[in-house]
């Protein structure tokens, strides 16, 4: 509309620093009606204003440094929304925000704690964006943080109604102050439901700071997400004579699915901790995955050396599934019992292994090309053999038998590839000797391919060994960061069609650096650790 401003200062710049308002409960509180340019605070545990961060952000020009603020909503451990304009170094035309890595290179230090009286600059909580994914048809962007964030906001998934009465939550300008300490709070009423936005009209406004933030539909007694503030007329805001009361709202109800498509932490569930064996020197290791380094690829995350399961581990080792751990045994002397190829199963009690059984015979092509093996999340084993038979192999643990010994042939010409990892429930990841990876997925039910030589891209060569907890998450060892070995994070979202950022040289995100990961060992995951959740 014509002589509407937008609801944010009118520079910005891709460098941000968000503030933690604090509180854990997303629950409605009675608060009387009033604006955010001059109205009600909220803070506190239950506040609506417990997952609302304030956006600080830098733009360097030629002359001086100008700074400028915004709102945003944390949506999950470690994703917030907010409007792209934001971010745009052009306001205007947020719609050309890049998708991507974001620029770090000058953080803000300084800003409002925005918790609970007393003393509510007492306190800060500082995190970084690292990745924007913008949405082109409305002034909304997604943006993932560098460290967990714990309060969360829920996201509306059906949409509003005229004549609904909606609580706007903003950190920006009141009717008398400039920078408040504190997230305010005002009720708008919803007066017309368009594509893609929404049209309020209220007795008080959004202001200037406020833009990005959440507006609140109580559902069943909780708040959840229906929109988030673009511009105002900013009726009633410190230095605004405008008496016209419309404020525009991009919606979030509509792209619910888009949402979780693009944000990991909605789609995928991984165990608070799960297995990570790795093969150092014919030592066997068990370490310990944290859930959000699995998820998100957080940096230090990983424990190393663990759990030592002793020498002789001489062949090739792959996690299984609930515990499970394969192994294609190498003889180790004389006295050993257990034959080249011999394949033997064990299982996970708490800290140990037990069992080593053996349960297969005549796997020595293994033992050659051990990358020609994987393990996928309901257990299934995969090889590749030497006519290029790719065949599937499922074992009954309750039986204590193969379901088919022989194995399944599923498909064929897979001479090619030198590698496969399972990555999810029939995902299979394949990788030729040029280092080209192709992305395939089989469904077992109908024993069709819904994906095949899917191009997953090229350099896959820098790694000797490439395993998956699952979920289209995969790990790599055998590149450096520097002079240093490295265990690198890849995600790919297979709905959206994109990979999760790397580092700047191009391989994955750089996870642990030492010689716990030097590039001579081999490594494996409990398969099923992470899983594709629907709503």
């Amino acid at each position: 509309m014509t002589g509407r401003t937008l609801a944010m200062n009118s520079v910005s710049r891709r460098v941000l620093t968000a503030i933690l308002v604090g509180g854990t409960a997303m629950t409605l509180t009675a608060v009387p009606a009033s604006a955010v340019s001059g109205g009600t605070p909220v803070t506190g545990e239950d506040s609506p204003a417990a997952a609302v961060v304030r956006i600080t952000i830098d733009k360097p020009d030629t002359y001086h440094r100008k700074q400028a603020d915004c709102t945003g909503v944390v949506i999950s451990e470690y994703w917030l929304i907010s409007a792209a304009s934001c971010f745009a170094d052009n306001p205007a035309q947020w719609q050309n925000l890049p998708a991507g890595p974001f620029d770090r290179d000058n953080i803000i230090s300084d800003a409002a704690y925005m918790g609970p009286t007393p003393e509510p600059r007492a306190q800060s909580t500082y995190d970084h964006v690292v990745e924007l994914v913008p949405r082109r048809d409305r002034d909304l962007v997604l943006a993932r943080t560098a460290y967990s964030m714990y309060h969360v906001a829920k996201l509306a998934t059906t949409p509003p109604v005229a004549g609904q009465s909606l609580k706007l939550v903003g950190t920006g300008r009141t009717g008398g102050e400039w920078i408040p300490g504190q997230a305010h709070m005002t009720d708008a009423t919803v007066s017309a439901v368009n594509t893609p936005n929404l049209t309020l009209t209220g007795s008080g406004s959004t202001c200037r700071g406020d833009a990005g933030g959440p507006a609140f539909r109580e559902n069943n007694g909780t708040l959840e997400v229906v929109a988030i503030h673009g511009p105002s007329f900013q009726r009633g805001c410190l230095g605004v004579t405008e008496t016209r009361s419309e404020m525009t709202e991009a919606r979030v109800d509509d792209i619910y699915e888009w949402i979780r498509q693009e944000v990991p932490d909605l789609t995928v569930d991984c165990e608070e901790e799960s297995s990570l064996y790795i093969n150092r020197g014919g030592i066997l290791w068990r370490d310990h995955i944290y859930g959000n380094s699995a998820r998100n690829g957080s940096y230090g995350h990983v424990t190393a050396n663990s759990d030592a399961y002793g020498p002789n581990w001489l062949g090739a080792v792959y996690g299984g599934r609930n515990g499970l751990v394969w192994e294609v045994h190498k003889k180790v002397n004389a006295s050993d019992p257990f034959a080249d190829g011999d394949v033997r199963l064990w299982r996970r009690n708490g800290e140990v292994l037990t069992g080593g059984e053996r349960v297969g015979t005549g796997w020595t092509r293994q033992l050659q090309f051990p990358t020609r093996m994987t393990v996928d999340s309901e257990g299934r084993i995969y090889t590749v053999n030497a006519t290029g038979e790719l065949r599937s192999y499922l074992w009954n643990d309750t039986t204590k038998t193969w379901v088919n010994a022989a194995g399944d042939v599923i498909d064929t010409g897979w001479q090619s590839y030198t590698s496969i990892t399972a990555a999810g429930d029939g995902v299979l990841y394949a990788r030729t000797s040029s280092g080209q990876m192709f992305r395939f997925k089989y469904n077992h039910t109908t024993k069709q391919w819904t994906q095949r030589n899917k191009d997953a891209g090229s350099g896959w060569n820098a790694y000797t060994s490439i395993f998956s907890p699952g979920a289209d998450i995969l790990y790599g060892l055998g590149s450096k960061e520097g002079t240093s070995p490295a265990l690198r994070w890849h995600r790919y979202y297979p709905e959206s069609d994109r990979w999760a950022p790397r580092d700047d040289d191009g391989l994955g995100k750089v996870i642990e650096t030492g010689t716990d990961w030097t590039t001579t060992y081999r490594g494996t995951a409990d398969p099923g650790a992470c899983r594709l959740n629907r709503p």
